[in-house]
């Protein structure tokens, strides 16, 4: 295999730390566009930090820091050697030694930097996937008309703007997007519309848009902040965060000839109230979700909606270290156990990851605590066949400008990556998707090339 020349990089003062970005034939494709965190052992075999940096196939070195331990120092370009044959192990040697340290790596991949616009700008929303590989979703701002955008960023990472909202049709979609299988996407914009109240919207495979309901207020809904579901038989349902009967939120559906129907009108105390998260669908028809505020102590509710629109409060958040103000949804698993964060609140009052078991017994799974740590997380987890729970983080990390985190089985937690605000990315609002190899993916709705936003493509 051909190896190709870095740059190595190492720290001003007594003892020389050693980072290197590495590049081979085989490799080169994911450097272009990806951050390698490194690091290394000082002289005293004591663990300290080193930078990432972001390598190109002409060998130039772009400066991308994240904390991997201990202080960060300052760095400087040394010298070149020729890298590793592969890509998950780095070696490199300082100046005063022949020895070789054998570093690990760890890679984000910018798939794409919004630009201004007419490009879409800060994305607020996570991504979905089709089976070619291609990416769609929707930023909040920018756009033809600057009202938002849906998007679509190929296998290649090529954009594309599918659709800029004008106002008339929707203004601010803040809620991710459902695919079909024939290619058409549903979603919500926040605002817009006839009302101003925000829309149900589809997009065709053609390019076509069609607002399928215009949100009206008071006793209806306003602003739609989540996905949507939908069932076998093509009734769409959803939450808003306001509106409704006493203006505390709702839970609605939308029936295949897009009549719309208010299934639930959230009340006072002890009721839950303002429901930003979105709800999920088990196979008996009940939908489970979260709300903001309301709950006994007014720190928020997990709730379910039986079939027949009944509602029941599974779990009112006591406040403090049981957490406080879920603002995403939640996450069902086989066993019918339910996984959800909650934005503040916790040991630290950072945030928590959670579990409510089918018993409706709750656990804090994990509490964010000080940096290096996450801090807030707005959007919820996904789960995979192991147990692991992986999530994002709007603030904290080395730093402050948000991580991506595993909590494992045994509620272990792992900072994946510190956002560094910079061309990698800045606070992500929502959570991140997982395909079948563990490669996460998502978005920042700050950062990235022009400080507009980032999709991004993480390999834990």
């Amino acid at each position: 295999m051909n190896k190709g020349v870095v740059r190595v990089v190492t720290c001003f003062g007594a003892a020389i730390l050693i980072a290197v970005a590495v590049i081979t034939a085989a490799g080169a494709a994911m450097a272009q566009g990806g951050f390698t965190c490194v690091y290394a052992n000082d002289d005293s075999g004591s663990p300290n930090t080193v930078d990432g940096y972001r390598v190109t196939p002409t060998s130039q070195v772009c400066v991308s820091p994240f904390q991997t331990g201990g202080e960060s120092k300052g760095l400087s370009v040394m010298s070149d050697i020729v890298a590793s044959p592969t890509k998950s192990v780095l070696y490199a040697s300082d100046s005063e030694s022949a020895d070789i340290a054998a570093l690990h790596a760890q890679n984000l991949t910018v798939l794409y930097s919004f630009r201004p616009a007419p490009d879409g700008t800060h994305p607020r929303t996570g991504l979905i996937r089709d089976p070619m590989g291609n990416f769609y979703g929707t930023t909040q701002m920018g756009g033809a008309f600057k009202f938002g955008t849906v998007f679509k960023l190929d296998a290649s990472g090529n954009e594309t703007v599918l659709h800029s909202f004008s106002f008339s049709d929707g203004q601010g979609p803040v809620a991710g997007l459902l695919r079909d299988p024939a290619g058409n996407l549903y979603g919500t914009t926040y605002g817009g519309g006839s009302s101003g109240a925000g829309t149900i919207f589809e997009l065709d495979a053609t390019g076509k848009e069609t607002v399928l309901h215009n949100f009206a207020g008071t006793p209806d809904g306003e602003g739609p902040a989540a996905i949507l579901v939908r069932d076998p038989k093509a009734n769409f349902y959803g939450t808003t965060p306001f509106g409704g009967v006493l203006d505390l939120g709702t839970v609605f559906k939308l029936d295949s000839a897009g009549k719309e129907t208010v299934l639930y009108n959230f009340a006072s105390l002890p009721d839950g109230a303002n429901p930003y998260g979105g709800v999920i669908l088990d196979s008996s028809g009940n939908l489970y979700g979260t709300t903001q505020y309301g709950g006994d102590f007014n720190f928020g509710t997990v709730f379910e909606i039986n079939a027949n629109g009944e509602e029941i409060v599974l779990y009112s958040f006591v406040g403090g270290g049981d957490g406080e103000y879920p603002i995403a949804g939640v996450e069902r698993d086989a066993s019918g156990n339910l996984y959800g964060t909650t934005y503040q609140g916790g040991a630290y009052g950072f945030g928590t990851v959670f579990r409510l078991d089918k018993n409706a017994v709750k656990n804090v799974l994990y509490s964010f605590g000080n940096i290096p740590d996450g801090e807030s997380p707005f959007g919820g987890v996904v789960l995979d066949a192991e147990g692991n729970l992986y999530g994002t983080t709007a603030f904290g990390g080395t730093y402050l400008a948000g991580t991506v985190f595993k909590v494992d089985a045994n509620s272990k937690e792992t900072v994946l990556h510190s956002f560094t605000g910079g061309a990698d990315g800045a606070h992500p609002k929502v959570g991140v998707i997982r395909d079948a190899a563990g490669n996460l993916y998502g978005t920042t709705g700050g950062g990235g090339t022009s400080g507009l936003g980032t999709a991004f493509k993480l390999m834990p």
